[in-house]
């Protein structure tokens, strides 16, 4: 079987929200709003598109909350997926909310084309609804 084509070593895609959830940890205090209790969870899809602003694939994944404090800090341990034309790339990373600014994810590895990934994706939030990867393969 040939091997795909190795993809450049770093490119960006912008991501548009399709859909989103926000569930909650059971069992749970009665009235406890969503981001107060551990294992609290934001999952999400987004389609994609390359710089010249052409479909590129999708990404999924979810955060589970997995601290909360100090004061209104809460912290994210995120895994998420890209299916690209070429294969799979998967990530994961930790931050806090409020205001992280950018994020920097690991990449785990992938299938087919990015079977031997490594490296970091820089995310940010450029929008509503809009998130920027800019995918730095090592």
């Amino acid at each position: 079987m040939p091997q795909p084509p190795k993809p450049p070593k770093a490119f960006t895609l912008v991501g548009t929200e399709r859909a989103n959830g926000r569930p909650q940890a059971h069992p749970r205090p009665p009235g406890t709003p969503h981001g107060d209790w551990l294992g609290d969870r934001r999952i999400f899809t987004d389609d994609l598109v390359d710089d010249k602003g052409k479909p590129a694939g999708h990404h999924s994944g979810h955060c589970t909350l997995v601290r909360i404090g100090p004061g209104d800090a809460r912290t994210y341990q995120c895994f998420a997926t890209f299916a690209l034309a070429g294969g799979l790339l998967m990530g994961s990373t930790i931050f806090s909310l409020p205001s992280p600014g950018q994020i920097r994810v690991a990449i785990l590895g992938g299938t087919e084309a990015y079977s031997d990934a490594a490296g970091e994706i820089e995310v940010s939030f450029p929008g509503p609804a809009t998130t920027a990867f800019t995918i730095k393969l090592a």
